[in-house]
C-alpha cells in the first residue's frame, strides 16, 4: 500500500522559490513508487495543468489563503498519512486551530531567516512532528528557543545540470 502524502505550498504550476522546490521534491516522489502525492496549490486557481509534468493531483487555493481555503477539504478527500508543509511559520499559524491535523504526520519544512525567535512560531512548531529547516542558521536558533525540539535540516538541492562552479 501506498504511503498517501498531502503537499502544502505554493503551487508547482506557479513561478515562485517555493513553488520550484514544491515542483522538485514532487517529482523526485513520484519517480518512486511508493508514494500516492497530491498538492495543495497556492495560487492555483484550478485551470487544467500539463499532468505529464505534475503527475498529481493538485488542489486549487487562492492567493494569501495560504490553504484555509482548501486544505481541510483535502484532506477530508485525500486522507493522507503525512501532510508536508513548506512555507513561513507565519503562513501557517492557523492550522495550529485544525483538529485534523490531530489524525496525521505532519511535517514542517519552513526557512527561519531572521532574528529573534518570534513567540508564536513556538505553537505551530509544537504541532509538527518532524520539523526541517534549509539552513544551519534557522535549525540552531529553533534548537536554541525550544530545546526539547528535534530539528531535521535539508538543503535545498541544486540541479547541476544547469548550475556548476565556475572554477
Amino acid at each position: 500500500m501506498k504511503t498517501q502524502i498531502l503537499w502544502m505550498s505554493d503551487s508547482p504550476t506557479t513561478f515562485t522559490g517555493f513553488a520550484t522546490v514544491t515542483q522538485e521534491v514532487l517529482t523526485q516522489l513520484a519517480k518512486l513508487d511508493k508514494y500516492h502525492l497530491a498538492c495543495v496549490g497556492w495560487g492555483y486557481n484550478g485551470w487544467p495543468y500539463e499532468r505529464d509534468r505534475f503527475p498529481y493531483d493538485i488542489y486549487p487555493s487562492a492567493i494569501g489563503h495560504f490553504g484555509k481555503d482548501t486544505l481541510p477539504k483535502a484532506i477530508e478527500e485525500f486522507q493522507p498519512d503525512i501532510l508536508i508543509t513548506l512555507a513561513d511559520l507565519w503562513m501557517i499559524h492557523w492550522m495550529v486551530e485544525m483538529p485534523e491535523l490531530k489524525s496525521l504526520k505532519h511535517w514542517g519544512y519552513f526557512p527561519i531567516d531572521g532574528e529573534p525567535f518570534h513567540p508564536s512560531w513556538a505553537s505551530i512548531i509544537k504541532t509538527i512532528e518532524v520539523v526541517i529547516t534549509y539552513s544551519k542558521y534557522g535549525q540552531q536558533l529553533v534548537e536554541t528557543a525550544m530545546p526539547s525540539v528535534n530539528v531535521e535540516m535539508i538543503y535545498h538541492g541544486v540541479d547541476t545540470d544547469c548550475f556548476q562552479p565556475l572554477c
